[in-house]
């Protein structure tokens, strides 16, 4: 999902250069709940 991947991405810079992204878009709503991954359908 975009949010866990934003996330991600947010930690990584962080960890390799010390700089903080952040979020350019707003997010609304609540947060969806996690999905099952197709392999354990």
């Amino acid at each position: 999902d975009l949010e866990s991947l934003g996330e991600e991405v947010r930690k990584r810079v962080f960890q390799n250069s010390g700089i903080e992204l952040e979020w350019e878009i707003m997010r609304v709503g609540e947060p969806a709940p996690a999905k099952a991954k197709l392999a354990d359908k």
